[in-house]
């Protein structure tokens, strides 16, 4: 999907966040900013189960994309 309808330029400077479950790695070729790798995670202190994520890039880049 991603390189058939997401693959031009006019999509570069968004992140893309893929979704690709109960895997170690993720097994894609394309640049990801995020990576959602579980919808059944448990966190301490929230009864119910939340999405888990990966950002790849630092501190600095996350930053960036924050919305202040």
């Amino acid at each position: 999907f991603h390189r058939d309808y997401l693959s031009g330029k006019e999509f570069e400077k968004y992140p893309f966040w893929i979704a690709h479950y109960y895997e170690k790695k993720i097994k894609t070729s394309c640049k990801w900013s995020f990576w959602q790798h579980s919808d059944k995670a448990h966190i301490n202190g929230i009864d119910a189960y939340v999405d888990m994520n990966v950002y790849n890039g630092n501190l600095d880049g996350l930053k960036k994309m924050c919305k202040r």
